[in-house]
This record gives C-alpha cells, structure tokens and sequence, in this order.
C-alpha cells in the first residue's frame, strides 16, 4: 500500500510534518498525528486530481478544494470524505458553476 513516507516522527509514529507516498504514485503532503492525516495537507492522486484542505482523523474534513482531472472545481465544506455543507462548484474554465449545499456528497435542492 504505502511505497514510502519521508518526514517527522514522535515515539515510532508519523507526527508533523511529511510526505507520504502510494503505490500507485498518490502522494499526501502534509501533517500526521500519531499516523494519522490531521491538519492542512494536499493529497496528489493518480488519475490526476488534487484535494488541498483540512483533515481530521484521516479523511477530508472541514474547508477544502478539490479538482477532478478535468478541471472542474468544488470548493467549500467536507465531512468523513464527502461534501457536506455548502460549496461552490467551478467549470473546467475556473468560471462559477453554482453553489449549494450537500449532503452525504449530494447536492440538496431545497
């Protein structure tokens, strides 16, 4: 699963700041505590999309950004992985699609 990882460590566990890479090339920078994503980081994927944001207990949560390869933007809230909250939506040409709010990674029509 993991091809290396290059940074801080505290009592044996990943613990600030460092660089954490995949098999399959997706590399996490940013910060640990005791293992674990938490704080601000950016997560590198494969197919060539990109989250930059907040973690918390190793998943995306909080304010964060997220790219698709495509170049289609959200930007705004997530929980546990998942848009929840409200966001914007971006076309591929960086002009704005819409805001809303989301649930469970879906969007809510009110």
């Amino acid at each position: 699963m993991v091809r290396y990882y290059k940074g801080e460590y505290k009592w044996g566990a990943k613990h600030g700041y460092g660089v954490f890479v995949y098999r399959d090339e997706t590399r996490f920078e940013g910060t640990f505590t005791n293992n674990v994503k938490e704080g601000q980081g950016i997560m590198y994927y494969s197919d060539g999309s990109k989250y930059v944001g907040d973690y918390h207990f190793g998943m995306m949560d909080g304010q964060g950004e997220y790219v698709w390869p495509n170049g289609v933007k959200y930007i705004g809230e997530w929980r546990a992985d998942e848009r929840h909250g409200f966001g914007q939506m971006y076309f591929s040409d960086n002009e704005p699609a819409y805001r809303a709010r989301w649930e469970h990674d879906q969007r809510v029509f009110d």
